[in-house]
């Protein structure tokens, strides 16, 4: 199993957690100043972004690692392929949704 693919989704969720601390503590805050504010939204947009790269990585790595174990027998072959779709779509709506969302 390759490890650079899940450092990065580790780091992606990392930044994702940092982003959120961040907005959380300005939040507490009060947002007093428009350069507070500013930092929030710039915070939010950016574990938004980290958020579809995340969910894209997840899925295209899980397309990489069922295509790669599909074998000669059409029954299980079959079954991978609709799982490949179904992560497929499932990742392609998440990223619409995050980048909308923004």
């Amino acid at each position: 199993m390759n490890k650079y693919p899940i450092i990065f989704i580790v780091l992606l969720s990392l930044g994702q957690l940092v982003c959120g601390f961040s907005v959380s503590i300005q939040g507490l805050g009060g947002f007093r100043t428009s350069s507070a504010i500013e930092y929030g939204r710039i915070s939010v947009l950016a574990a938004f972004g980290m958020t579809a790269a995340g969910d894209m990585a997840v899925a295209l790595c899980l397309c990489y690692y069922l295509h790669i174990r599909k074998t000669s027998n059409l029954a299980s072959t079959s079954l991978l392929n609709k799982i490949i779709i179904l992560t497929i779509h499932n990742g392609l709506l998440s990223r619409q949704v995050t980048f909308f969302g923004s």
